[in-house]
Order: structure tokens, then sequence, then C-alpha cells
């Protein structure tokens, strides 16, 4: 372990690299001797770790946690009068273009949904609008037949207080096909908003891990 952590950093000191980049699972015993090292030569944490989550998706759970959101969040998951749901297959011309021409002017390139659409689900990626201003969104990756990650999640800051994070995490639940028997996503650790949301529902048994993004 000392020897690679010696080596990795001569190399990128002696090819003149701006730095080392170094990701692991917090507390991990798989990952403790990375961890061990990262401190010893002193690697500094980025501001993209992040927390990753999992958990099955058993048609059980997903009745459970329809009737949680409906007894807990009634109020929250009617879409605005005002507002459009639309799926990823459903969106127009017009449409795309408003999220596009959006790109770098209102939200940062790392939310922007299209940077792999060839592998989001068309169904399960919803899109909000407010008549004609992209507002939401979530967009789901697919693996295999059974798996997805929640990829892209991004709603408007003047937006982020009015219950629109619960209502897109409901509408694309509530469609999940029956084939899919496990969910992850991810959340950054200084997203403190989101993380607030997601520790509502870690009754549904979610496994959560401290994946690391450190420097040198």
């Amino acid at each position: 372990g000392k020897r690679c952590f010696e080596f990795i950093v001569k190399y990128a000191q002696e090819h003149q690299h701006e730095k080392v980049l170094l990701q692991y699972f917090e507390d991990d015993p798989l990952y403790m001797p990375i961890q061990h090292y990262a401190e010893r030569f002193h690697f500094e944490k980025t501001n993209r770790c992040k927390y990753v989550f999992s958990l099955s998706a058993s048609m059980e759970k997903k009745l459970h946690f329809i009737t949680f959101m409906k007894t807990h969040y009634q109020k929250l998951l009617k879409v605005p009068d005002s507002m459009r749901l639309i799926q990823l297959n459903n969106l127009a011309q017009n449409e795309l273009q408003q999220i596009e021409a959006g790109k770098h002017r209102d939200y940062h390139s790392v939310y922007y949904p299209f940077a792999d659409e060839h592998e989001a689900n068309r169904e399960m990626s919803l899109f909000l609008f407010n008549t004609n201003d992209p507002v939401a969104w979530i967009t789901v990756k697919q693996y295999g037949q059974g798996s997805i990650l929640i990829d892209k999640f991004y709603i408007k800051p003047e937006y982020r207080r009015t219950g629109l994070p619960v209502l897109l995490i409901y509408h694309s639940l509530k469609i999940l096909p029956k084939e899919i028997k496990y969910i992850s996503f991810y959340v950054l650790m200084k997203n403190k908003m989101m993380n607030k949301v997601i520790d509502r529902f870690m009754i549904f048994d979610i496994n959560k891990k401290k994946e690391m993004l450190v420097k040198q």
C-alpha cells in the first residue's frame, strides 16, 4: 500500500500533473487501507464527496412507499395546475430546446439531463414545466433488466422549497416497472437540502455509504 501511494505521488510530480484524485468508500473494511494511506499522504477532501444510496425495489416495498407518500405527503403529490409533468419520450422539440437553452445560463452543466441521453430510461425520466419554462427533472438510467440509477435530479433554486423534490420522486417511482428490483442514487454531501429530503425516507431500509473523493 505505502509503496503504491509513493509511486503514484512521485509519478504525478515527475509528469507535472496538477493533482491526484482518489475515490473510496469511507469506513468500509475493504477500503480501510486506502483511507489510511490517503490520510498519511495528506490527501484532502474535495467538494465532490457524496452519499451513495441503494435499496431493493420489491413490489411490497413499492406499495409501502406509495401508501406512505399518500398518507404523509398527499398535498405535495398533485402536479400544480400551472405545471406539466412530461416523460422524456413525450418531450416536444421546443421543450427540448428550452432545456438546452438553459444549460450554463440557468443550471450547471453537471445537471444537464442529455449528456448520456441514449442511456436514459425514456419512460421513467420526467420533466416538469411551468408553462414553457423547464423547472425540474429527474432522469433514470437502466442497467440490465433489473437495476436503475437515478442519475440527474435538478430543481431550479426558486422552486426548491415548494415540495417538488417529493413530487418528482413519487411520480418517477410510481411508474417503476415491476421487473426493476434494485435502485441506486447519490447525493453530494454538501447538498444539505436534498439530504434532508432523503432522511425522510430512510425507513425504507435504504443502504447509505460515504463515497469520498480526495485530492493531493
